[in-house]
């Protein structure tokens, strides 16, 4: 009886879902589009930085970039930069890793649209 019930709570926690951690949240100041092979820099206003949030989570020591429908990302390590790119070729986020004065987060997010892109 003791095994069954322990057979039992065993595979009731196995299946319990492991909370996913935020490991990456930033908001951006400004984004650079190039559609056409045209580039344009735009300077994000008032609360518009808010539809940009870049948001990167780890469960079951996996990394998916939240704020781009949960895409699998892989996380590189480079020189001075945490690299997370994503496993379908959707994008990347690049991050300092070294804190700067004044700043949150140094980092940038590239979104490929086919040939297009957004940064």
């Amino acid at each position: 009886m003791k095994f069954l019930f322990l057979l039992i709570l065993l595979i009731s926690c196995s299946t319990i879902s492991v909370a996913e951690t935020i490991v990456f949240s930033a908001y951006p100041i400004k984004k650079t589009e190039i559609f056409n092979f045209t580039s344009s820099d735009i300077k994000l206003k008032d609360q518009e930085y808010l539809d940009y949030q870049c948001i990167i989570v780890k469960k079951n020591d996996k990394y998916y970039w939240k704020s781009r429908e949960y895409k699998e990302l892989l996380k590189v390590e480079s020189g001075s930069f945490h690299i997370f790119i994503a496993k379908n070729g959707a994008g990347y986020i690049k991050i300092k890793k070294e804190q700067i004065i004044g700043l949150d987060y140094l980092y940038m997010e590239h979104i490929h649209l086919g040939l297009d892109s957004i940064t």
